[in-house]
């Protein structure tokens, strides 16, 4: 997860202090993560190591996440988020975590690689952890080598739930 923020453009609209929480409704949510910010432009990331969700226990699994904004620069009022990502696995369309989870993505990005035009060309280093983290059997390809993700079966246009 991660939201950007743009001190040198929003001065005291940008937040200084956010607090996240998360659950399955508004009623049991719990928090999760604080992160300070001082001066910050561009991505900040949101840590979730050690959310105990997950078979590796470094997963965030929830239907619910809240920002709360604690503090803006300046005593600022009012805040400006400039964008949010949540990076997910869709369980749906990988037919499960587990074995058959990896069974498809490899097949997906065997696939992809012959059929799929577009390439993963990013060298961001979060990119990179994010997919050795998630350990799902297709270690054999590394960012740049192909596009494990380009099968149209195993990502999809982005859905609004």
């Amino acid at each position: 997860m991660r939201f950007y923020v743009d001190y040198n453009q929003d001065e005291s609209y940008t937040p200084t202090h956010i607090v996240f929480y998360a659950g399955t409704g508004n009623h049991d949510l719990i928090q999760f993560a604080e992160v300070p910010l001082n001066n910050p432009v561009g991505w900040q990331d949101v840590p979730i190591a050690d959310c105990g969700g997950g078979p590796d226990g470094h997963s965030l699994c929830c239907w619910v996440v809240q920002m709360h904004i604690k503090e803006n620069h300046q005593n600022g009022k009012d805040t400006h988020i400039r964008g949010i990502k949540i990076f997910a696995l869709d369980e749906n369309s990988a037919g499960g975590i587990g074995g058959d989870a990896s069974r498809t993505i490899d097949n997906a990005a065997d696939q992809s690689i012959v059929h799929s035009p577009v390439a993963l060309n990013t060298r961001d280093p979060a990119v990179e952890e994010l997919l050795e983290t998630m350990d799902l059997g297709h270690s054999r390809y590394g960012v740049g080598d192909g596009n494990p993700f380009g099968s149209s079966d195993f990502m999809r246009d982005p859905e609004i739930r």
